[in-house]
């Protein structure tokens, strides 16, 4: 049987040391079956696949290992290639371990060092950072947005090269008739309308069953999309990417009035409700919104000056003056908590380009435990 070997490059290491073990626990064959997978389904007998552990204490009463030897037997070449095909990528992988690729950007012209926080980070958290938020979310949000000394102060996005400011994308967000030309003289009060209406369309009845199942949202989602994509025109009103970044104009960002998104919060609440949570806020649905567009260079850039690296300070200070966006922070920590609560546990990866991890990634501490904290919020895929 031919086998094609996967494996992490950098295997987990017992304090600091890599370990071929630990290494070899990572690999699979072309099936995706990893080396204690082969040898269980071996021992186990594949005409006994529905009960493996009747199989194995049944080997308990035998009189000596003689059976399970036999089994194992014709499975050892297939598990020596296994691992073959895992030390051919080992010699193709240009770090095999977290101390290898830290010595190469060491080394590396710009190189530098994370900055995570620790566990006193962790369990403060966002209110030991920034302070507690405003009981009037939306004032709030709206003078952390519309009447802060950077509030008009233009700013690029380095992933798609969004030139905006941050009173334009909170009307952005809200949908704003007009474009980013009428954010610059529309009051408070029509802002404070727009949620009223909101709040008074996503009321749910008592008698409106509305969504029963994620699948039922993640239909309810793709059937507004498609009312969106038909109905959606080109709008040069609003800043958008740069064609030097997104040549395919068809993903431009399009705006959305907000009482288009009703449908989509009353199934969210519901989906809350179904599993005993609280429901999501207004003032979340904003902040979400509002952290998936440019402005999280802004909220992110508040949230990293708190590694007190120099080079975070000054980001902050350049993009947001003394500007924390505390009660923004607030909602958008919340919203994400309580989304959370809808979404299935699994792996999630973080890119990282020029930046050595720092010593904390290596060694464990106390607890035996690696790693560290990210100030800011993360994207992941």
């Amino acid at each position: 049987m031919g086998a094609g070997a996967s494996s992490t490059p950098t295997a987990p290491q017992a304090n600091g040391a890599w370990k071929a073990g630990q290494w070899m626990a990572t690999l699979k064959n072309s099936k995706g079956l990893s080396i204690c997978d082969i040898l269980g389904d071996a021992v186990c007998d594949a005409a006994n696949q529905a009960d493996q552990l009747s199989v194995l204490r049944s080997l308990g009463e035998e009189e000596d290992s003689t059976k399970i030897a036999e089994r194992v037997k014709g499975e050892l070449c297939e598990i020596v290639d296994v691992i073959f095909q895992g030390t051919k990528q080992l010699n193709s992988t240009k770090f095999a371990t977290t101390q290898e690729y830290n010595e190469k950007y060491m080394q590396a012209p710009g190189g530098f060092t994370l900055s995570y926080g620790g566990l006193d980070n962790f369990y403060g958290g966002l209110e030991s950072q920034v302070g507690s938020p405003s009981p009037n979310f939306i004032a709030a949000m709206h003078q952390e947005h519309c009447e802060a000394t950077d509030s008009d102060k233009d700013f690029t996005t380095g992933n798609y090269g969004v030139t905006t400011t941050s009173r334009t994308e909170f009307a952005f967000v809200f949908g704003l008739d007009g474009g980013a030309t009428a954010a610059k003289s529309t009051l408070f009060e029509e802002f404070k309308r727009m949620v009223y209406e909101f709040s008074e369309a996503v009321k749910v009845e008592a008698q409106d069953e509305g969504i029963a199942s994620q699948k039922d949202f993640v239909d309810l989602c793709e059937q507004q999309l498609k009312k969106l994509q038909q109905t959606q025109r080109d709008d040069v009103s609003w800043p958008c990417e740069s064609t030097s970044m997104l040549k395919d104009r068809t993903k431009c960002r399009c705006t959305r009035n907000l009482l288009s998104f009703v449908e989509e919060f009353k199934a969210i609440n519901r989906l809350l409700t179904n599993i005993k949570e609280p429901a999501l806020l207004v003032a979340e649905l904003l902040g979400a919104r509002l952290y998936t567009g440019p402005m999280f260079v802004k909220y992110n850039a508040v949230l990293r000056s708190f590694t007190k690296a120099e080079f975070m300070v000054k980001q902050f200070k350049d993009l947001c003056a003394d500007n924390l966006f505390v009660t923004t922070l607030h909602a958008i920590n919340s919203a994400f908590i309580k989304l959370s609560k809808l979404q299935a546990a699994q792996v999630v990866y973080r890119g990282m380009s020029g930046g050595t991890l720092p010593r904390e990634f290596r060694e464990p501490n106390q607890f035996n435990v690696c790693g560290g904290v990210e100030f800011a919020f993360m994207s992941t895929t």
